[in-house]
């Protein structure tokens, strides 16, 4: 039916889900609690392979068994971080909790987190062309963050910092989660505001790079008949 794959790996036992994984290039690999080095290793020789962590699931469990986020990136993987929202094992849809937990118990940057949350979660279902980064042709999805910089929204953290969601360029309703694939803005106490969004991720030998210093950038903004405009 042309689905691509995505596969729950690793989560309580490691009895092969990362093999599985590497071996069929699935678009994702999820959890990944328990990945064992060599299994890193797989995920990150395979290429293409994006790993879904989900810490919140372990915080629910009451387990210790975060995911080794930060061994992954120095390997060369592509992460992102989701809710993995549901009645049994993680019931709560609050990702800026999720993306708390990846900086307190996954020692992430704030960097890493907001692209794990933007353009990488695009590209782990395949929507990268639409939606994730600030680019011409992209959906216009927008979270605005109550925030002097980006530190702030881990510093302050357990809090509901956004203030406004824009989903297509028209303003939601919705004020209390983040949306999916967005793009961060932060405003601080002047009410100025500070754009920042991960551009294109660069391809080489099909493998997904992150370069700090070429994919964050700060742009003014300009409020014009309910859309956002670069000045």
């Amino acid at each position: 039916m042309g689905f691509k794959l995505r596969i729950h790996a690793d989560e309580i036992e490691s009895i092969g889900g990362v093999d599985v994984a590497a071996e069929l290039e699935s678009t994702s690999a999820e959890h990944l609690m328990v990945i064992t080095d060599e299994g890193i290793q797989k995920l990150a020789a395979a290429k293409k392979v994006i790993g879904n962590l989900l810490p919140a699931t372990t915080f629910s469990l009451m387990e210790d068994t975060y995911a080794p986020a930060r061994k992954m990136l120095d390997a060369g993987m592509a992460i992102t971080l989701t809710t993995d929202s549901n009645p049994g094992s993680c019931p709560t849809a609050n990702l800026q909790f999720a993306m708390h937990l990846g900086c307190f118990m996954m020692r992430l940057t704030p960097v890493e987190i907001l692209n794990a949350v933007t353009i990488n979660a695009a590209y782990s279902v395949d929507r990268a062309k639409t939606i994730g980064s600030f680019d011409v042709g992209k959906q216009a999805d927008i979270t605005i963050f109550d925030a002097p910089n980006l530190d702030y929204l881990f510093y302050f953290f357990a809090t509901n910092l956004v203030t406004d969601v824009y989903k297509k360029g028209q303003k939601s309703h919705l004020t209390d989660s983040i949306s999916f694939g967005t793009l961060l803005v932060c405003k601080n106490q002047r009410k100025s505001f500070k754009l920042y969004h991960s551009r294109e991720w660069n391809h080489f030998s099909g493998k997904l790079k992150f370069d700090v210093q070429k994919n964050i950038f700060s742009y003014f903004l300009m409020y014009k008949k309910g859309k956002f405009l670069i000045e």
